[in-house]
């Protein structure tokens, strides 16, 4: 009986235990990681669904030039009134042939009614129709280049700003623990204080640093609260689950591949030149480079297909009479056969066309010409900010060892009664600042390397949660 009721408190006990962790899990839920931040905002945001949108136009369009060749089927009705009917007079067939009378023959009636279906398919169009569908592939291309360019663009905002609260995070933690200690010193110097061992100066000084801290802690958290608020409205996470611990920040390191220093290689020009350009798009670019060399591909096809358009097009037809009574003796119920169409002159529209097609032509491979030198240059800058923002983090090590020996032996020295108090405030701020320098530094690496991944067109996800190391 009594080992039953023991075996039943136990369980009981555990029961409560786990119902409590539950409750306080579901209380206070962890913060979301990067990259649940980053998938969110790009699920929430209007210009990469509207980019995404574009992409799918960009299908329809190459879906329409390949149906071009899809025959196409209409339905024709007429009632015609001509002046009089169309036929032959009456006339005697002559010798040798015995005398015969024809009587007269109407050809065609003064009111007709025809109603009819006709098929007709284009057989060959003179390679324009070719050249729309492959600069439509071109388009499609663009148009998805385009939305990475948005995510990508994305990606980098809403990472800053993530890093951003990360760092406030850290911040605040330590100016936490900087007001616990001062706090617990400032207890001491009363006490001391009150037995006369130290002047009202040396309490003066800690007051003024624990107000100074309190100023700088509330400047932190409102820094902290507005980077919540903008993380939840690009990403629909509640800004209170930002307060539940961000992972602290960490050096990202490049991938391999990459060397900052080297920008990537031209490509060749292999498959056709467009307006003196590299046909072949550059390996490394970031996506909007590659979104204006497949625009410019495009131009250049449907500049080929404007000029081509010239050539005659062949199509076949079938035509097939569903009213038979009003038909003239010439005209058969059913016919087929092949159509040859050839617009000598248009007016000048053709011409109009094809010299537009050009202009645009011209204006893509300038596009992508100085996007191509703003990618080289982004490279370049990303490339020195990436080496600088490591030797910063080489520098605030360094200052960090400095600074926490001086703290270390400032605190001997105040603790023996050997240095006034304030030089062990001016100790322990060095230290706090050199503290926030190397977590400033981190996170100017961060933003480096980023740029530097989206210059070399390796910017995602992945690469940003998962590239780098905590220190």
């Amino acid at each position: 009986m009594k080992k039953g009721f023991w075996v039943r408190t136990v369980l009981a006990s555990v029961l409560v235990v786990f119902h409590t962790a539950g409750a306080a899990s579901a209380q206070n839920p962890k913060a979301p990681r990067l990259d649940e931040v980053l998938q969110q905002a790009i699920l929430h945001d209007r210009e990469v669904e509207i980019a995404g949108h574009k992409a799918g136009a960009a299908v329809i369009i190459r879906r329409k030039a390949v149906e071009s060749y899809l025959p196409r089927i209409g339905f024709e009705s007429s009632f015609r009134v001509i002046d009089e009917a169309i036929g032959t007079d009456p006339f005697v067939l002559p010798p040798p042939v015995d005398p015969v009378r024809v009587p007269s023959i109407t050809l065609q009636e003064k009111r007709t009614f025809r109603a009819g279906i006709e098929v007709n398919q284009l057989v060959f169009s003179g390679f324009e129709v070719p050249r729309r569908i492959r600069a439509a592939d071109h388009g499609h291309m663009a148009a998805q280049f385009m939305a990475e360019a948005k995510k990508q663009h994305l990606i980098l905002s809403v990472a800053g700003l993530y890093d951003s609260l990360s760092l406030t995070e850290q911040a605040l933690a330590l100016m936490d623990r900087e007001h616990e200690r001062l706090a617990a010193e400032k207890k001491k110097a009363m006490k001391a204080f009150s037995e006369g061992l130290i002047p009202y100066y040396d309490l003066a000084r800690l007051e003024t640093a624990i107000n100074q801290l309190d100023s700088r802690r509330i400047e932190i958290r409102g820094k902290r609260r507005l980077a919540a608020l903008r993380l939840e409205q690009v990403s629909g996470f509640d800004r209170d689950r930002f307060s539940c611990g961000v992972p602290e920040l960490a050096v990202i390191e490049m991938p391999p591949g990459i060397d900052p220093a080297r920008p990537p290689a031209s490509g060749s020009g292999a498959g056709g030149d467009f307006g003196g350009m590299h046909s072949t798009p550059v390996y490394g670019d970031p996506p909007d480079v590659r979104a204006l060399y497949e625009a410019r591909q495009a131009a250049g096809h449907l500049y080929r297909a404007e000029r081509n358009a010239y050539l005659p097009r062949v199509v076949a037809f079938y035509r097939h009479e569903l009213y038979e009574d009003d038909l003239s003796v010439l005209e058969p119920a059913r016919a087929g056969g092949v159509v040859l169409r050839w617009d000598l002159f248009t007016g000048l529209s053709r011409s109009r066309e094809v010299q537009q097609a050009s202009i645009e032509q011209r204006i893509a491979s300038s596009r992508l010409a100085d996007a191509r030198l703003d990618a080289a240059m982004g490279r370049e800058q990303a490339s020195v900010n990436e080496a600088v923002a490591a030797r910063k983090i080489e520098a605030a090590d360094a200052k960090l060892k400095s600074v926490s020996l001086s703290l270390e032996l400032a605190s001997e020295r105040y603790d023996a009664g050997l240095a006034p108090v304030s030089e062990f405030l001016e100790a322990r701020a060095d230290y706090q600042r050199a503290r926030l320098a190397r977590m400033e530094a981190v996170y100017q690496q961060r933003r480096a390397a980023m740029d530097s991944l989206y210059t070399h067109g390796m910017l995602s996800i992945e690469t940003v949660s998962n590239a780098g190391k905590k220190l």
